[in-house]
């Protein structure tokens, strides 16, 4: 993944990557969560501890913009 302000590259994984695609639109961590324990094998409460690292991972690189 390549910022195109900044030259950041960045690996992600299928989870990392659908992440990505569904924050093209505005949606709350439980709603991400939600779609993607319904779409991958994965416990919720392993999905949201991933989740929430891969979003400050990427609000950390200013590629995230977190508004309430």
């Amino acid at each position: 993944l390549v910022g195109s302000e900044m030259c950041i590259e960045t690996d992600i994984n299928e989870v990392g990557s659908r992440i990505w695609s569904l924050l093209e639109k505005p949606t709350t961590v439980a709603d991400l969560i939600g779609q993607l324990t319904n779409e991958f094998e994965i416990t919720p409460e392993a999905c949201q501890q991933e989740t929430l690292v891969f979003l400050q991972r990427l609000q950390q690189d200013n590629l995230l913009q977190v508004v309430s």
